[in-house]
């Protein structure tokens, strides 16, 4: 017994030691991880003459702007094209407060209302900044540009193949699993064609039952090759024949046709006209960073980032930049 309560009391001991052990290791690790944290937020990522980046400061552009951005940490062409848009955002901003130029409160009050933003839920000084380069780019380089009428109507001229609508129609299905359903369906509308709603909404598996079969509206070019052969060879209020899929069987009937047609001038023309000054917009922006890039002592250090920096080289660019909200352009401004 005496042995028994002798080993149980040094079990007890190590028991001791090592649980404390642990906690020390612990604690050990999360102190060198809070140091490391440290000092990779405090390293130098951009110096503009003598105005100075770090990490941290991105991490802070990041959460003002792109917070909302799905698996961020793990993107590192995401988060290059982000840095790229903050380099060219303090490029800008620096410019702009070399210039003096000034943001009044109700310019603040005025952008917010206009975005919808709410005050509690931005950081004021991302939005002070964001302001500050629109209106210094606005009064720079945006204000005077324009397009005319005839540079609308000449590219109305040269691309009529942009604004061609191509024929289309308006299209009902029935979609069922088995051939033999289709085909007792399918002769059950040569007979009854105006039971074709019901018929739908009873035995199509897809989900446009609850539509009556409705699918919708759809250009030629938009379907599969072998039910486009099929449905715009049909008339209106036609029940096609029975067409196999990857799906299953479907039952067809278009209810309206358009065709091929020209958009008018009067309809185009505005779409033509912000589409030419988005172009001019980008020239003027590329050109006037251009100008700045070499006016200023700019150094990136990409080393000292705190991801592995992705150049663009060999990257679809633009479905990088559809999920980043770039704000460089006049949106409050101009409008």
């Amino acid at each position: 017994m005496k042995r028994l309560k002798y080993l149980l009391f040094i079990f007890i001991i190590l028991l001791h030691f090592n649980c404390k052990d642990n906690v020390n290791k612990i604690k050990e690790k999360t102190e060198e991880s809070i140091k490391q944290h440290k000092t990779i937020s405090n390293k130098l990522i951009l110096k503009i003459n003598n105005k100075k980046y770090f990490n941290r400061n991105l991490k802070n552009f990041i959460n003002s702007y792109h917070s909302d951005l799905p698996n961020l940490k793990k993107n590192d062409k995401l988060n290059s094209r982000i840095f790229d848009f903050f380099v060219e955002n303090k490029i800008v901003l620096y410019k702009a407060e070399q210039d003096h130029l000034s943001i009044t409160q109700q310019e603040i009050d005025d952008y917010l209302k206009k975005t919808n933003i709410s005050k509690d839920s931005i950081i004021q000084n991302s939005i002070k900044d964001s302001i500050k380069i629109q209106k210094y780019l606005y009064l720079k380089i945006y204000k005077d540009l324009n397009v005319s009428n005839k540079e609308i109507q000449e590219y109305y001229n040269q691309h009529h193949n942009e604004f061609t609508k191509k024929a289309g129609v308006v299209l009902y299905q029935i979609l069922v699993k088995n051939k033999e359903k289709a085909i007792k369906i399918r002769g059950e509308l040569k007979n009854s064609p105006e039971k074709f709603n019901e018929i739908a909404e009873q035995e199509s598996v897809s989900f446009e039952a609850k539509k009556n079969g409705l699918m919708g509206y759809f250009e030629k070019g938009n379907l599969p090759k072998d039910m486009e052969n099929v449905v715009f060879s049909l008339k209106t209020n036609e029940i096609s024949p029975v067409v196999e899929s990857p799906y299953g069987y479907h039952i067809f009937k278009v209810v309206k046709k358009t065709r091929e047609r020209l958009i008018f001038f009067s309809s185009a023309k505005d779409n033509i006209k912000d589409k030419l000054l988005s172009e001019k917009f980008q020239i003027a922006y590329n050109e006037y960073l251009s100008d700045l890039k070499n006016e200023l002592k700019i150094l990136v250090f990409y080393k000292n980032l705190y991801f592995t920096y992705k150049n663009k080289k060999g990257e679809q660019s633009d479905e990088i930049k559809q999920n980043i909200s770039f704000n460089l352009f006049p949106d409050y401004y101009f409008n």
